[in-house]
């Protein structure tokens, strides 16, 4: 498993016009605009400094639409750094404020943002029902109701709906290609890789499609759509188990990354390294690659790298019989998966400490996880029913308002 490699598009913020009287309400625009920006170069550091210090300025007296602005850029922020839950409430207090307003627009863009929270938490009934309603508020085939459709293609792949998915991303194609927007189309052809890639399983598509993807890139000159590209082709290539070619793409990624100071996006680059020299047998050089990618996923707070990381390690140091160490591997990833609140994650983070135990003959923890994994299976057996009942239910309401 790899993460940060799918890439969701962005809406576009609406930025708030203060009143020339609101002195203080622009300096909070002000520092809001100065935030997303960080957030375009994942500094998510700097933008938590920016959002802090806008939280301690904001009061009873400040307007409406400047607190929808607040809480849209920290929900973004806690996005991007993969805080689902945080990310959730704050567009959750997005979404009050304009109903509220009755401001379609924000309405629009709030739904769609928690169409992807919902989206990586699984719920995709209760996305699609959020994505919808997006829709519903935009012109056919602008910026904003194009991009949700992106964002949309992700929900029909957890679905396993390839065909809806491919078919919503083959939307948006001629319209990104008509405005001569190519860094919007660099996304939509990697993502129509990784469909092809990791769910059809058609690996020369998939290859074909990253390869678009970077004609795209290098005409937006898009260095950030080139690095993911490279990786996702790294991935391609450590599946065929093409080592070298895994090997060349990763350092390509890695490099660019380096070079634009995407401390975020050199965490997955090292990740993928350490997988590459992984299937080498190299286990020095993944561990030191691990262990960077680890490092800086804890900086940034990247719940997703601090808990593959965690197992990567915890799987190498068990495999050398250092069975202490990779203990605290495992359980570091179980503190993650647990916080997570993802029923499968938590069960794999719980799948291996039980291995885990077994190997160092302390059988009663191994009882204990066992009997956990028993609990979560039955928890991910009512959750998918449950789910399949949700779609079930959302594709019947489209039904009738078409």
């Amino acid at each position: 498993m790899r993460f940060l490699i799918l890439t969701f598009l962005s809406i576009s913020l609406l930025c708030c016009n203060a009143q020339p009287k609101a002195t203080t309400e622009s300096s909070i625009n002000d520092l809001l605009d100065r935030a997303k920006a960080r957030l375009d170069v994942s500094d998510y550091t700097d933008v938590n400094e920016i959002l802090q210090l806008v939280q301690t300025r904001l009061d009873s007296n400040t307007p409406p639409d400047t607190r929808y602005y607040y809480h849209k850029v920290k929900g973004m922020c806690m996005f991007e750094m993969r805080n689902i839950p945080e990310a959730q409430k704050h567009f959750e207090v997005a979404l009050e404020i304009s109903e509220k307003l009755n401001d379609s627009l924000m309405i629009a863009h709030v739904n769609s943002e928690l169409g992807k929270t919902y989206t990586l938490q699984g719920a995709y009934g209760v996305a699609l029902e959020h994505y919808e309603k997006s829709l519903s508020y935009f012109p056919e085939m602008d910026d904003s109701y194009t991009s949700t459709l992106m964002n949309m293609s992700l929900t029909y792949k957890g679905l396993n709906q390839y065909d809806k998915a491919l078919s919503v991303l083959a939307k948006g194609k001629p319209y990104y290609e008509g405005i001569g927007n190519y860094k919007s189309l660099g996304i939509l052809e990697n993502n129509i890789g990784e469909i092809y890639r990791d769910n059809i399983k058609d690996l020369d598509q998939a290859k074909a499609h990253y390869h678009r993807a970077i004609a795209a890139n290098k005409k937006a000159n898009s260095e950030a759509g080139l690095a993911q590209n490279y990786h996702n082709l790294a991935a391609m290539f450590l599946e065929l188990e093409k080592t070298d070619s895994a090997l060349h793409y990763a350092k390509l990624s890695m490099g660019i990354k380096e070079k634009l100071g995407d401390e975020g996006g050199i965490a997955s680059a090292s990740y993928i390294l350490a997988d590459v020299y992984f299937q080498q047998g190299d286990y020095t050089g993944a561990i030191s690659s691990f262990e960077k990618s680890l490092m800086l996923s804890k900086k940034f707070q990247l719940m997703e790298g601090i808990y593959y990381n965690s197992v990567k390690l915890g799987k190498i140091y068990q495999k050398q019989g250092d069975l202490n160490k990779s203990e605290g591997y495992f359980l570091n990833a179980r503190e993650v998966a647990e916080g997570s609140e993802d029923l499968h994650i938590i069960g794999s983070s719980y799948n291996h400490l039980y291995e885990l135990y077994k190997d160092k003959g302390d059988f009663q923890n191994a009882l204990i996880y066992n009997e956990k994994l028993k609990a979560i299976g039955d928890s991910i057996a009512e959750l998918k029913a449950a789910q399949n009942l949700d779609e079930l239910r959302t594709q019947y309401e489209s039904y009738l308002a078409n």
